[in-house]
């Protein structure tokens, strides 16, 4: 990539509207995007700007945005992702409390009878606060809501449970976020879906799912199980490897400030019952079933060679060895990784973004080389580390 232009651009901002800041019909906040099979551009909001936060889909050729859902009041549109069969996952991230049942609590959902390429009549914008989810097109299915116990699960555990190493529950995350759908069947019919969980400490849960005529069906599910690599923190966006690997981005690395940095991974030492190492998160989290069979579990490993920063999604170019990165927060930065060997991200070099804004309001990209390292290499780095 060595050029950026705008596609869409949102507002007008109004400080003094109510209930909506930004224009109704226009995008406010983009945060999770996905381009379908057809280039339509699909664009959910994490925002306060609009009452209901929406999941719009923008025509690229024809320049024509359309309102697909409307999600309800208090949620945050997360997990959408597309399966090359064209089914569609969508969450529905902090809903209030006070919105009637079932959406008074976080929920992983799936359209069905819609896929993402077909026509639809656009939503009108609402007009008063929605409490629940309206799409325009299909039905949307609730595969899971937080708290509630994940179907085959052999230890009971439940959707966005965060338990410490000693086994006690500390907290049920009601933020679930990125969808990370893994094919088992080689088309798209049947496979595991992972979900993460924005929480601190962060998780993702697993669940089997299979494509009926009218609805998918669970058939088992599970917490992955972080214990080996010192847990997992603010699990945001997610993306899935061209090798069908998941792929979590811990998100808002914990500073590591000489003042305050045990205050700043309290919540980890409270999960690993001693204190936490801040340098252990803000990583890409590469995940995986035991294909071996040998175990129940879900392989994970840190893939500290990608860099430690704010990971909010990483996008996998097609030749299977570079990623791009970005970075959320104020005043941060653009990643390009470039992997060392096709389909193993465990040694590559690292680059930012030097960003020129041309007259034409388009950008110019160069590429720093940050550094080249492997996980091996940061591993034994951050393991030498001595707490104070």
């Amino acid at each position: 990539v060595s050029s950026l232009k705008p596609l869409i651009v949102g507002g007008p901002y109004d400080k003094s509207g109510s209930p909506n800041k930004c224009d109704v019909n226009n995008i406010a906040n983009p945060d999770s995007v996905f381009v379908d099979t057809a280039g339509n551009l699909w664009i959910g909001e994490d925002t306060s700007n609009h009452k209901n936060n929406i999941l719009w889909r923008y025509d690229t050729k024809a320049a024509k945005l359309d309102r697909f859902a409307i999600l309800p009041v208090g949620a945050e549109t997360t997990g959408f992702s597309i399966t090359p069969l064209g089914d569609i996952f969508v969450n529905i991230q902090h809903p209030s409390g006070m919105n009637p049942f079932p959406y008074n609590r976080g929920i992983i959902g799936a359209v069905v009878g819609f896929e993402a390429t077909q026509v639809f009549e656009s939503l009108p914008a609402p007009v008063r606060p929605v409490t629940e989810m309206t799409i325009a097109s299909g039905t949307y299915q609730i595969l899971a809501r937080s708290g509630e116990t994940i179907p085959g699960d052999i230890f009971g555990q439940r959707f966005g449970q965060i338990s410490n190493l000693a086994g006690s529950i500390l907290n049920i995350c009601n933020n679930p976020d990125g969808n990370m759908f893994l094919q088992a069947d080689g088309v798209g019919n049947a496979g595991f879906l992972y979900t993460n969980y924005e929480c601190q400490p962060g998780g993702v849960s697993k669940i089997y799912i299979k494509k009926g005529e009218s609805k998918w069906d669970i058939l088992d599910g599970e917490n992955v199980d972080f214990s080996a690599v010192n847990g997992t923190w603010n699990n945001c966006g997610a993306s899935v490897t061209p090798w069908n690997t998941a792929m979590s981005a811990e998100e808002y690395e914990p500073a590591a400030l000489q003042d305050t940095w045990k205050q700043n991974v309290q919540p980890m030492s409270d999960y690993l019952g001693k204190q936490a190492n801040p340098y252990h998160y803000g990583w890409l989290v590469e995940m995986s079933p035991d294909t071996s069979g040998d175990t129940l579990k879900t392989l994970v490993t840190k893939r500290y060679s990608m860099g430690r920063f704010s990971h909010e999604m990483a996008a996998f170019a097609p030749d299977g060895k570079t990623v791009y990165n970005g970075d959320d927060g104020a005043n941060v930065v653009l990643f390009k990784f470039v992997a060392d060997k096709i389909t193993d991200l465990s040694a590559g070099t690292l680059y930012a973004a030097a960003i020129t804004q041309n007259a034409d309001e388009s950008f110019a990209i160069t590429w720093i080389e940050l550094g080249k390292s492997d996980d091996k290499t940061i591993a034994a780095g951050l393991k030498a580390i001595k707490l104070p």
